[in-house]
């Protein structure tokens, strides 16, 4: 049996949902604002066909979300500076869609972060942000290539001690790759 359609806006009803999987369905549409009303959610939404933008009101009423991964859609605008407040996300994945503008640099205030993949969007910054300060010093994962990243790659991000995985390729960076970086043992 082959699911598919738009997630109804009645899926706000469900305020007990731990987490939500949808990615083997097929969805289309904008993503339902409702779904800010399922405040201890793990949300999936991957492989979709859901386009817009994500609804601002999910940054400012999912607290507990932990893991956001809404990669290989069709997502476009900004994203929000609002997603400062999930304090306790973990890991986020918007790769593959069509987020443009900068990266906000109120990412460095969540200081749980583990992931963070923005590959393959049109984002934009002078550099990245300084992902690596010291509010966040779990990430161990980030990949922002193929985006539009511009300047020198910031010697900060060597601060993150315990980062495995770094991919800058394929943006507009431009001289040396810092010192600081290619002693950091972690990387592979």
């Amino acid at each position: 049996m082959k699911l598919a359609g738009r997630i109804p806006p009645h899926i706000g009803n469900l305020t007990f949902l731990v987490y939500l999987n949808m990615s083997k369905i097929l969805l289309h549409g904008n993503i339902p604002e409702e779904i800010s009303h399922l405040h201890r959610l793990r949300i999936d939404l991957t492989w979709k066909n859901f386009t817009g933008e994500v609804p601002r009101s999910w940054f400012s009423s999912l607290h507990r979300l932990e893991v956001l991964f809404l990669y290989e859609n069709k997502l476009n605008g900004l994203i929000p500076d609002e997603i400062g407040n999930l304090r306790k996300l973990k890991d986020l994945r918007l790769q593959n869609n069509r987020s443009n503008g900068p990266v906000p640099a109120v990412i460095l205030n969540i200081s749980l972060l583990e992931f963070v993949s923005l590959r393959n969007n049109c984002l934009w910054r002078r550099s990245p942000p300084n992902i690596c300060s010291h509010n966040v010093m779990r990430l161990r994962g980030l990949v922002l290539s193929r985006n539009m990243f511009y300047g020198e790659i910031p010697s900060s991000l060597s601060r993150c001690e315990q980062l495995e995985t770094l991919s800058l390729a394929n943006n507009n960076f431009s001289g040396i790759l810092p010192r600081e970086i290619e002693n950091m043992t972690t990387l592979w």
